[in-house]
């Protein structure tokens, strides 16, 4: 397995939440709230008897900051699909909510890097 197959079936799961996923920043006006997710990054530990990987998976959620429930559980739905699908190690996910507020709305952006264990 390599970091293109752990993403597409990743954004595959998280599709089924039928919240618009993009895999690039949005340059036009979408609808909120949705998800991005564009990023990985691959940690490789060389062991006598092969290698272990890490690819952390960068997922982006946005949305109105008025609707600051709806973030957290589009987070919560993330994580819990990522769990039960891939091998994670929860006390390692990295979940931040921050306020952003380079638009004309209020906006919260929910951020998760996932770390997904290969053997």
């Amino acid at each position: 397995m390599n970091d293109q197959y752990i993403f597409d079936k990743a954004y595959t799961l998280i599709q089924q939440l039928g919240i618009d996923i993009y895999t690039y920043k949005q340059m036009n006006d979408v609808d909120y709230p949705f998800i991005e997710m564009s990023n990985t990054d691959t940690d490789r530990l060389i062991t006598k008897s092969g290698s272990i990987q890490t690819i952390s998976l960068s997922i982006d959620i946005w949305g109105l900051a008025s609707e600051r429930k709806n973030i957290t559980t589009i987070k919560s739905m993330i994580i819990d699909i990522l769990i039960r699908n891939f091998q994670v190690k929860e006390s390692e996910i990295e979940d931040r909510i921050l306020t952003d507020t380079s638009t004309t709305d209020t906006l919260l952006h929910g951020v998760l890097v996932v770390p997904i264990y290969l053997n």
